[in-house]
């Protein structure tokens, strides 16, 4: 059987689902669960994705990503390749953990995410065992399962550094608490009244969550992208379809971190400008390592392999060099 096709675009919002092999767990107790979580943010910060949902289940898990980059290919192998390994070396066992690839559908941003974003946070008191019990051991439910992002979005607990809920929480209208409030009250909603129409959607649609229009405008883009390329998996469009030159990605590393042009080749020791600048290069101007490599002054790709490992290690755990690549890319993006 082929492959399911995969539409990589950037700037594309999808809903992401990962399931069990043969529906069996992808979580036995909560040290995998707290592992699930982490190998997901700091795949996100690796990749620059942008992550406003998720809810891990016993045998499922669902996400909501946008892809600045158009690499959601890459994001999702990282993340499993960094959950699986550990998983199977914990539980000494061998074998596919997960059902095939992951399930990836684009979404109707501004008529569908908050719809969906309901819907998935609804989750664990959708369940065969929480359908049974009352309205208000539902919501009860709800507001203890640690294991998604709502308790997150309705402020019970602080927002993780990488999760974004801004354009989630923006659509219910309100500031602050209020907002979270609002958010809220949305959500639990859907314990007594179920969105019959977007789960008719949901369970017809293959590539595209949202109108008509919509789901015809991205069938037709795929199209047209297969026959170009001839290969039906990954097949990519771009929404902006431009790189920031090697020109542009010194600057904008310069002045955020205060440097002059050229300083990137006499590091300090221990400082990380090489690595945010061999980042950038790779990923917003698009060159290779070894590429990356002559720019910078450095002898070979692994070299430029080394920094970029190193940084991916230390982010999770610094919150000042977060901030220095965020800042980075959005400086790089707002040149495009």
């Amino acid at each position: 059987m082929a492959r399911p096709l995969r539409i990589l675009y950037e700037g594309g919002l999808y809903h992401v689902t990962v399931r069990g092999n043969e529906r069996k767990a992808i979580v036995r107790e909560d040290d995998d669960r707290h592992r699930f979580v982490d190998a997901l943010g700091a795949s996100v910060l690796r990749h620059g994705v942008i992550l406003h949902l998720y809810c891990l289940m016993d045998n499922h898990a669902h996400l909501v990503v946008e892809t600045p980059h158009a690499n959601l290919s890459a994001f999702m192998q990282n993340f499993q390749t960094r959950y699986i390994v550990w998983f199977n070396r914990r539980h000494q066992r061998w074998g596919h953990l997960m059902q095939g690839r992951y399930g990836a559908r684009l979404v109707e941003a501004d008529r569908y995410l908050l719809q969906l974003s309901r819907y998935l946070h609804l989750n664990p008191a959708r369940t065969r065992t929480a359908e049974r019990l009352t309205l208000k051991e539902q919501v009860q439910l709800l507001r203890q399962y640690p294991w998604s992002s709502y308790l997150s979005y309705i402020g019970e607990t602080g927002r993780p550094e990488f999760l974004t809920q801004g354009p989630i929480l923006e659509q219910v209208g309100g500031r602050g608490r209020q907002q979270r409030e609002r958010y809220r009250q949305y959500v639990e909603a859907g314990l007594a009244e179920r969105d019959e129409e977007l789960e008719v959607l949901l369970s017809h649609a293959t590539r595209s969550v949202g109108s008509e229009r919509f789901q015809a405008e991205i069938e037709q883009k795929h199209q047209e992208r297969v026959r170009q390329s001839g290969k039906p998996e990954d097949a990519a469009f771009r929404q902006l379809g431009r790189r920031a030159t090697v020109k542009q990605v010194e600057a904008v590393v310069s002045k955020v971190l205060g440097q002059e042009r050229g300083a990137f080749q006499r590091q300090r020791k221990g400082g990380w400008e090489r690595a945010l600048l061999a980042k950038a290069l790779v990923e917003q101007a698009g060159l290779t390592q070894r590429e990356a490599a002559a720019v910078m002054g450095l002898s070979t790709g692994a070299a430029v392999s080394i920094q970029l490992r190193r940084l991916h290690q230390a982010l999770p755990q610094d919150a000042h060099l977060r901030r220095q690549m965020r800042e980075i890319e959005s400086h790089l993006v707002n040149l495009l």
